[in-house]
């Protein structure tokens, strides 16, 4: 007695079937229906299952790049001499209330120090 399994491959489901070659006759079927990846909401747009939590990780892991790119240029502006080197709260609020546009126009017309030239290449 030979039998055959015979499948039929869906993108939703799987449809399965039991013959016996010899006796032709099908001994048993079925089908297996998956749930969709998906939900929809009321006007039919689909939305992945795992959409917020992918955005949640995209969001942090963006917030993590900014934050490791401006450490970056902050040590090499220190490095420079173009950035406050203490800790010093007056003094970093004092070089972040600089404004970088008027730092660039007074730039034009005659020349300023290195921690306004830092101000300037941070903004």
């Amino acid at each position: 007695m030979a039998r055959i399994l015979g499948l039929d491959l869906g993108t939703n489901s799987i449809g399965w079937a039991v013959i016996d070659d010899t006796a032709k006759e099908i001994i048993k079927t079925g089908v297996r229906i998956f749930p969709e990846g998906v939900n929809r909401d009321t006007k039919g747009k689909e939305v992945s299952k795992n959409e917020t939590r992918r955005d949640a990780r995209q969001k942090r892991r963006q917030t993590f790049r900014t934050n490791l790119r401006k450490q970056h240029l902050i040590n090499a502006l220190k490095e420079a001499r173009m950035y406050p080197l203490t800790s010093n709260e007056k003094e970093l609020q004092k070089y972040f209330l600089a404004n970088p546009y008027l730092l660039r126009s007074k730039a034009l017309r005659k020349k300023i120090t290195l921690l306004e030239i830092g101000r300037i290449l941070y903004h």
